[in-house]
This record gives structure tokens, sequence and C-alpha cells, in this order.
């Protein structure tokens, strides 16, 4: 994987005062690791074993509406993101307001999380919110623009749609032990119809490949005994 720019940021949480009597200082921190799936595939949340609510899951893009993670590859974005990875990816998740594509809602929520939770970041937006929670409290919020600012972008980089035209794998730990992605709600249906939210994981390795893994393994550490006991 091709790790251009590495950034750790504390989780912020709207408001001055709300942020200082709900969630305590670096409750939640990211890293942003590069631009691509980071195994040989990338797929929606429940395939890569999380607990998801909510959130269509679809492959391939759709229209205008929803572009699959690792399509990105503009220039806009610098050396940050210029290649097209989006065939690494068979399946993802989204959260749009607007009524496209069809079945969609305004929000993925993802639990049972132990401060470990990672994704790969479509089309990267203004828009695009993703709020932890532990017991219920709101520890730390992160927006688009927070993840444009770790890899060396500006607000002004961002088009009239919100959106900043790369995608980012990124690392998220603390304390937390559920998230919920979706789209901030801003008046304004011209740029809210479009925006969208869209997320892949790392996928796990299947149960026969664990198997084959674990064979291996095995077989390895009977060759080293057989070499040791050879040379006693």
């Amino acid at each position: 994987m091709n790790i251009n720019k590495i950034a750790i940021l504390p989780g912020l949480v709207a408001g001055a005062a709300v942020a200082m009597s709900v969630a305590p200082a670096h409750a939640v921190n990211f890293t942003v690791t590069g631009n691509q799936c980071p195994t040989a595939l990338c797929t929606d949340l429940a395939s890569a074993g999380y607990t998801v609510d909510e959130g269509l899951v679809t492959s391939g893009s759709i229209d205008q509406f929803t572009k699959t993670p690792g399509t990105d590859d503009e220039q806009k974005s610098g050396n940050f993101d210029t290649n097209d990875d989006s065939d690494s990816v068979v399946s993802y998740n989204v959260a749009s307001i607007g009524a496209q594509p069809v079945g969609v809602t305004n929000l993925i929520e993802v639990s049972g999380l132990d401060g470990m939770f990672e994704f790969f970041w479509g089309s990267v937006d203004t828009f695009n919110v993703i709020e932890f929670f532990s017991g219920g409290a709101s520890v730390g919020i992160f927006d688009g623009t927070d993840i444009a600012q770790a890899v060396g972008l500006s607000t002004n980089d961002a088009d009239k749609q919100g959106s900043y035209h790369f995608d980012a794998f990124v690392n998220f730990a603390g304390v937390f032990d559920s998230v919920k992605l979706s789209n901030q709600v801003t008046g304004d249906a011209s740029k809210e119809t479009l925006i969208a939210f869209e997320v892949a994981a790392a996928s796990v390795p299947e149960p026969a490949s664990l198997l084959g893994l674990a064979a291996f393994g095995l077989v390895s550490a009977g060759s080293l005994m057989n070499r040791k006991k050879q040379s006693a």
C-alpha cells in the first residue's frame, strides 16, 4: 500500500461548551494511513465482521449518486490520491440525505466496538459526519474536512458539492463502543441531494483460508522440530 501521509488528530465535539461537558480530551483519535484498500479486497462493513444497522449495501458506482470507494483519482488532491483503486472494492455501505439510490437512509450505525474502527472512506465530503459514542454518550465527532486537513488540503479545496475528490483509509481508536455515520443537514437542497457517505472495510480471510494458514503453521513447526532433531 502506498502510504502518502499519516496524521493523528483528536476527536472534536461540536460546540466548545458541549465538548467540555460531554467528551474527555482525546477520547478518539484517527490516523489516515493511505488512499487504497489495505488488503486484497474491501467489502461492506457487515461482510468485514462489523455489527451494522441501516446503511444500503451496494457494489459499483450508481449514476451520479454514489461512487465506489477508490474511484476518486483527481489531481486536485495533490499526490495523495491519483490512482483508481475501486476494483479492489466488491461491496460497500452508503448513507445519503437524498432519496437516491433507492432504499438508502441517512444513517449507518455500527455497534459492538471496543475502541477500534477503521474503514475505506470513499469520496471524502465536507458533509460526511462520523460520531462516536461510549455508553450512549457522544465522545467525538469528525467530518470530511478533518480528514482533508489531515492530508494537507484546506476547506477551499472542496467543490460546490462539498467533495474533496479523494478517498482515504482511516483508522479510529479511543474509548467508544459504537459509531454513527451520516451526512449533516445544511438546508441547501441543491447540495444535499447528491451528497452520500460511502464506506467499505478491509475484508477478513474466509474460514478455509484461516485453516490453511493454521495448517501451514503446523507444517512449518513440524519441519523446524525435525531439523532440530536431525542436527542433534
